[in-house]
C-alpha cells in the first residue's frame, strides 16, 4: 500500500506536525507502506526530508496533481491510503485494521473504497461485515459524501475513475468529492467504511487544522499540547482554543 498526502506550498505550514505526529501515533506503519507527499511546489523552507517522497507536479489543481500520480507514478494494481495533509493524529493508528482494508480490497474487486473514520458513516450501522474484528458497513448509493476526502483505502483505478469526474475548470477536494459522489451512484463499486460507533477509531485526528486559509485554534492548542512547534506564516488563526 501507498501513503498519499495530496497538498500545495500554501500548506507548507503543516507537513511537519503532519509528519511528526504520523510518527508519534503511529509507530508501526508498516515501513513498506512508503508517504508521498504530493505537490504542486517545495518551499525552500519546507520540512520535505520527514517524507519518504515528495513528488512535485506544476498543476494548480489538486484533482489533477493525485490524478497524474495515481496514473504515472503508482502501479495500477498497488492500494492507496489517502490522508489530508492536516489530518493531525490524536491518538494511535489500528495498523491491523488498516492492513485488513487493504487485504479486502485487495482480495474483492467489488469494492472501491474503505473509509477509515466515518464522517461521514454508514447510515445503518447494524448491517456491518467484520474485518480482522473491524466492522464496516455499506455506504449506499444516493447518500450524501459517498466518496469522501477522510481517510480512507483506495482501490487505485477506482479513486482515480472518481478524479476524472471533475471538469477542468475544477479540482478542489471539495469538487471532487461533489463529482464522483454523483457518478459513483451509476458504478458497481461499493464503498464501506467503519461505523461511528466503533471505537477507538481506526485513525483518530484532528479534522480539520487549516480551514480556508486559517488554522483552526484547536489545532495549534493540540501542537502546544503534543510540544510541536508550528510556523503559521502561510495562514491565520481564528477561534479560540476549547
Amino acid at each position: 500500500m501507498i501513503v498519499v498526502v495530496p497538498t500545495c506550498a500554501s500548506f507548507a505550514d503543516t507537513w511537519s506536525p503532519f509528519a511528526a505526529l504520523l510518527r508519534r501515533y503511529w509507530r508501526d506503519h508498516p515501513p513498506d507502506w512508503s508517504v508521498h507527499l504530493l505537490t504542486d511546489s517545495v518551499p525552500s523552507d519546507a520540512p520535505v526530508c520527514e517524507f519518504d517522497f515528495v513528488h512535485e507536479h506544476a498543476s494548480n489543481s489538486w484533482c489533477r496533481r493525485l490524478h497524474w500520480l495515481l496514473t504515472t507514478q503508482v502501479p495500477h494494481e498497488r492500494v492507496v491510503l489517502m490522508l489530508q495533509d492536516d489530518f493531525f493524529l490524536m491518538g494511535h493508528a489500528n495498523t491491523e485494521a488498516i492492513r485488513a482494508a487493504e487485504t479486502l480490497i485487495m482480495r474483492r474487486a467489488d469494492i472501491g473504497a474503505i473509509r477509515l473514520n466515518p464522517c461521514p458513516g454508514p447510515a445503518d450501522e447494524r448491517d456491518v461485515e467484520h474485518v480482522a474484528g473491524v466492522p464496516l458497513g455499506e455506504v449506499h448509493r444516493g447518500e450524501p459524501y459517498r466518496v469522501s476526502c477522510q481517510a480512507t483505502v483506495w482501490r487505485t483505478d477506482f479513486l482515480a475513475r472518481g478524479l476524472a469526474c471533475v471538469p477542468e475548470n475544477e479540482g478542489t477536494p471539495s469538487d471532487f468529492e461533489f463529482h464522483a459522489t454523483r457518478e459513483a451512484n451509476a458504478w458497481p463499486d461499493r464503498v464501506l467504511c467503519v461505523p461511528r460507533s466503533y471505537r477507538p477509531p481506526v485513525l483518530d485526528y484532528f479534522c480539520t487544522a487549516v480551514i480556508r486559509g486559517k488554522w483552526h485554534a484547536d489545532a495549534l492548542a493540540l501542537c502546544v499540547r503534543e510540544e510541536i512547534q508550528v510556523k503559521t506564516t502561510r495562514a491565520t488563526w481564528e477561534g479560540e482554543p476549547q
